[in-house]
């Protein structure tokens, strides 16, 4: 399964959302709800994170948020991993609570904002468990209509939206169609919603030190190309292009090479497999052989790792 895209930076808005592994109940009951909106709180001052909105579901979660500093990597892992520990201790269970790892989405909130707020707002309404959003007790919108007081969630962008009797005027636009459309349709990239010079904006942040190397998706974004992987290889490990073509398949920088160019380019498998003298499904075979080898040897994946960042500051 494809991993989302990693972008970090400076006063970056963020939809996040994470779910139970197999869509299993992650959240039981009120207690679990509050602890989990306790580690929330308290990694939103640890980060300095401004949050938005939420709703926290049976099975999953939505955040809108603001990033003050680019750590979101960090806040997230800081709350997905307590509330898991506090899960299975409780429970007496163990191994993953949560499928993979969350999603985050960069969003233009210029264009985004009250169409975000109120899709999330929106969430126990469509999922058919309560009639009115209001009636829900698991997220922030209650805090805008003004029903709960919550120092930590931020409501002042609407106040500045709506003007003068701006509560009222929130739960009206809330209210006026629970059957929107996903905002999400919009996506650009698989992980920015905006306009197309904001999608510009997030490719020039697009470099080193923001980009999670793992993610398929970045690979429309690197305009890396198989021959440039091919070189780049070959230089790392002073070799030949004709030994990574031509060696046996336990030639070391022919499976780096292979390996990275499935990962970091567009080439289909058949461009692969031509490239590398190999039949169609062997292509899929290696890779999954020279994944498993990465997970079981430090030096193989300090190697993948360091040549992958130097593929990608090309």
């Amino acid at each position: 399964m494809a991993r989302p895209i990693r972008v970090e930076f400076e006063n970056a808005f963020y939809h996040v959302t994470s779910r139970g592994i197999e869509r299993r109940s992650i959240f039981l009951d009120r207690n679990d709800r509050n602890r989990f909106l306790f580690y929330l709180r308290e990694n939103m001052q640890r980060y300095n994170i401004i949050m938005f909105a939420y709703v926290v579901m049976k099975t999953h979660y939505h955040l809108f948020i603001k990033t003050l500093s680019p750590n979101l990597s960090r806040f997230m892992h800081d709350i997905n991993t307590s509330y898991t520990v506090y899960f299975n201790k409780r429970r007496n269970r163990v191994g993953p609570l949560l499928q993979g790892r969350y999603k985050s989405i960069i969003v233009d909130s210029d264009i985004y904002m009250l169409e975000l707020s109120r899709y999330i707002h929106l969430n126990p309404v469509r999922a058919r468990i309560v009639v009115r959003a209001e009636e829900y007790m698991w997220s922030s919108y209650r805090v805008y209509l003004g029903k709960d007081e919550d120092q930590w969630i931020d409501t002042s962008w609407a106040k500045e939206k709506f003007g003068r009797r701006w509560r009222a005027r929130y739960r009206e636009y809330v209210q006026q169609d629970v059957t929107i459309e996903n905002p999400f349709d919009g996506l650009k990239a698989g992980f920015i919603l905006g306009s197309d010079s904001f999608v510009d904006e997030i490719k020039s942040k697009l470099d080193s030190r923001h980009i999670d190397r793992e993610i398929p998706a970045s690979k429309k974004l690197t305009g890396l190309t198989l021959d440039k992987v091919i070189k780049e290889t070959c230089k790392y490990f002073q070799v030949d292009r004709s030994d990574i073509i031509k060696r046996s398949r336990g030639f070391l920088p022919r499976k780096v090479a292979l390996f990275l160019v499935r990962k970091l380019t567009q080439a289909s498998i058949g461009e692969i497999a031509l490239v590398f003298g190999i039949e169609y499904p062997a292509v899929s075979k290696a890779v999954r052989r020279i994944h498993n080898e990465i997970e079981r040897n430090e030096e193989m994946d300090r190697i993948i790792n360091d040549l992958e960042s130097k593929c990608l500051c090309l």
